[in-house]
């Protein structure tokens, strides 16, 4: 397979670099390149010759020529907007078409003369500022220097290519540099970081919706996977690069994924698959006029064959493009062609026609090695030799400059000695001074510091003692509250078997209506005792954790609620995660969202009944923080105003007149939600909405209050 993937490698750049080139200047349109071209030659045909509207439009024909690998009409194109720009003096326009020529040339094989042009038109982006153009240029001049191995150059222009873009924050290049320099690290072998910088071009791509682009970051993720063996990401990749390139019929793309995917069939050896992609792309390469892309796909169709031990159409193949890839030039293909040639000769036990094509293959193998091998190693020694020239001339500049000023120095030298010995001296009685004043500083700060110590001991002392007799008088307050409430409620049970009694006993009205004032007012006064035992009990309950499905206790408390007055108003919508379990107190919970919920009810009422002919709402949510639960408690009532808002929780407190109730409900929440570590607030109190949140620690948490 040494030799199937080589053939991969050479072809893989090469359609890499045309796509990176060509694509960022064609249009969705030139996806058909044979109606655009006929469609742009129409127009140029309504323009005189010194038009200036022809040049945007030969640029156009250049690059769908370009992508089609039509080098010699690219080059027509180009040239003729060269000229003509040169004429009119159209300079940017002129820089533009020297900057396509020297793509053409690169993909062409002519490297030399391609760098040559993009370091001329770099330089003039780079003078005029413009920096788009300017990061095309070093993507391009990164891939050509990459063409002919130069690994120092051509990681240094594509970094640069890099910066700027993120300068620039234009995504588009951005994504290409990033692409580009996959390409690079594909070639040396570092898989890692092609990937790396791939998927960030991926990352972009997807983001600014470019599917054409996308195709080719699909196609290069594919062949970096290849090479890793990892076949599996090879085929979807493939696969998907396949996809967007038949949606958009970016048919001289597609003849190159087909061959690329081909070998990951052949790596698996399923030949037949495999040769059925390379048919494919040979014909679409056939279509296209891509003369390069064409021989090369015949070439790894000969490989597959013999593979299948179809020697006789192998070597028919091989035999029959040999001429046209010597006559072109093509010398890694040429020598592709030798070796296949040898494998199938073998195979054929024609051993001596098989010796005389290994002998050619090596022959041109080691000649590409070494004519490249002495091309970097001259390329090398000049740089060497420039490097020691220009630092031999910045020694000889920098032995003049010392030996102007060699006596200045010494003049100063013995002015420099006084100056440096009265600052000594100076220095010295400044820094004893220094010594003295820091040494009495610190004296008096640790006198300070235990004063204010002994100070702090005597205040924090005295704070315990009046914390701990204020805890005392709070603890006696509630014992005495219960106590008496308990007491009360005897004598008040008496009255109102009295109040019985006088009912039974009387036919007289106006007593009848007494004693039913009288056992009203019994009543409230009952109720309002077994409040404050209940505030007695919330204040001495022990802490028990349970695990409940909080979204059915939310339902089952709504409907709990179903006598109070106004909820059949009333609309409720309860918002928890599916199958939540809750760990908490839910004796001291329910204690609090049932006066929640019944507040809600109560306040919505107010503005949702038969009178307004509307209903109210009232919003129960769950929220998960990281280490707590917040519970919001919603409703579309009155709303409460500025001057009542910070009083909600205080004890007897109740916002309006004709709220009933005893003012105890929210208080008694405060006490409650605090015996589980939570707090309960109101967030919103805006004209129309009121809402309270109560939160509540996670189970950790709780365990402690436990």
């Amino acid at each position: 397979m040494k030799l199937y993937y080589s053939t991969f490698l050479n072809c893989l750049f090469i359609f890499l670099i045309s796509s990176s080139f060509a694509l960022a200047k064609v249009n969705e349109d030139s996806l058909l390149p044979a109606k655009k071209i006929e469609k742009l030659n129409a127009q140029l045909k309504t323009l005189s010759k010194q038009d200036l509207q022809r040049l945007g439009i030969l640029l156009q024909i250049g690059d769908i020529h370009l992508l089609t690998a039509s080098f010699e009409q690219a080059a027509s194109a180009y040239k003729e907007a060269l000229t003509l720009a040169n004429a009119q003096q159209q300079n940017n326009w002129a820089a533009q078409a020297t900057q396509k020529l020297g793509f053409l040339n690169v993909q062409a094989g002519q490297i030399d003369e391609g760098i040559s042009l993009l370091l001329q038109t770099a330089d003039y982006f780079k003078s005029n500022s413009q920096t788009r153009y300017l990061i095309e240029n070093y993507n391009q001049l990164g891939i050509a220097y990459a063409q002919i191995s130069d690994y120092f150059k051509s990681p240094e222009y594509l970094y640069k290519a890099l910066q700027l873009a993120e300068e620039a924050k234009n995504e588009y290049w951005l994504a290409e540099t990033h692409r580009n320099l996959g390409i690079f690290y594909t070639q040396i072998g570092d898989f890692p970081k092609a990937l790396e910088f791939l998927e960030k071009s991926l990352k972009v791509a997807e983001k600014i919706n470019s599917p054409i682009f996308l195709g080719n970051i699909c196609n290069n993720l594919g062949g970096v996977y290849l090479n890793l063996k990892d076949y599996l990401q090879a085929k979807k990749y493939f696969d998907k690069s396949i996809q967007i390139r038949e949606q958009y019929q970016q048919y001289a793309a597609l003849s190159g994924v087909y061959q690329n995917l081909s070998l990951v069939y052949a790596a698996q050896k399923d030949y037949v698959k495999a040769q059925d992609l390379l048919e494919k792309a040979l014909e679409i390469s056939q279509q296209q006029s891509q003369n390069w892309t064409t021989f090369s796909i015949k070439i790894n169709l000969a490989n597959v064959l013999l593979r299948q031990n179809k020697l006789k159409k192998a070597e028919e193949i091989l035999q029959e493009n040999l001429p046209a890839i010597q006559k072109n030039g093509l010398k890694a293909l040429e020598k592709d062609v030798m070796y296949n040639l040898a494998e199938v000769y073998k195979s054929k036990e024609d051993y001596q026609k098989a010796l005389t094509y290994y002998e050619r293959y090596k022959v041109m193998e080691d000649s590409m090695y070494f004519a490249q091998k002495h091309k970097l190693l001259a390329e090398t020694e000049t740089r060497f030799a420039l490097q020691s020239k220009e630092k031999e001339m910045a020694m000889l500049q920098s032995e003049k400059e010392s030996l102007f000023n060699v006596n200045q120095v010494q003049k100063l030298a013995i002015v420099n000695n006084q100056l440096i010995i009265i600052s000594l001296s100076l220095l010295f009685v400044v820094l004893v001074s220094v010594l003295i004043f820091v040494y009495y500083r610190i004296r008096l700060k640790n006198k300070l510091n235990q004063a204010l110590e002994i100070k702090i001991a005597e205040r924090t002392q005295k704070y315990e003692m009046l914390n701990e007799a204020l805890q005392k008088t709070n603890q006696e307050l509630d014992t005495f509250l219960y106590k008496a409430s308990h007491d009360l409620r005897g004598p008040l049970a008496s009255i109102d078997g009295l109040a019985n009694i006088g009912l039974m006993e009387t036919q007289d009205e106006k007593l009848r209506n007494c004693f039913q004032l009288q056992k009203g007012i019994l009543q409230k006064t009952e109720e309002l005792l077994f409040r404050v035992i209940e505030i007695g009990e919330i204040r001495n309950h022990k802490v028990r954790l349970e695990n409940t499905d909080l979204r059915k206790y939310f339902n089952k408390l709504v409907r709990s609620h179903n006598r109070t007055e106004g909820y059949k108003f009333m609309d409720f919508r309860v918002s928890v995660p599916d199958e939540l379990f809750l760990t908490t107190d839910f004796d001291m919970l329910d204690i609090v969202m049932d006066n929640l919920v019944r507040n809600a009810i109560q306040n919505s009422f107010l503005c949702h009944n038969d009178s307004t002919n509307s209903r109210g709402l009232i919003a129960i949510e769950v929220v998960e923080k990281p280490n707590r639960w917040e519970i919001n408690v919603t409703d579309n009532g009155k709303g409460i105003t500025e001057e009542v808002a910070p009083k909600v929780f205080d004890m007897f407190f109740r916002g309006t007149d004709g709220f009933q109730g005893f003012g105890l409900g929210l208080y008694k929440s405060n006490i409650a939600i605090s015996k589980i570590n939570g707090i309960i607030e109101l967030v919103s109190f805006q004209h129309n909405q009121t809402c309270f949140r109560v939160t509540i620690p996670k189970q950790e948490a709780l365990a402690k209050a436990a």
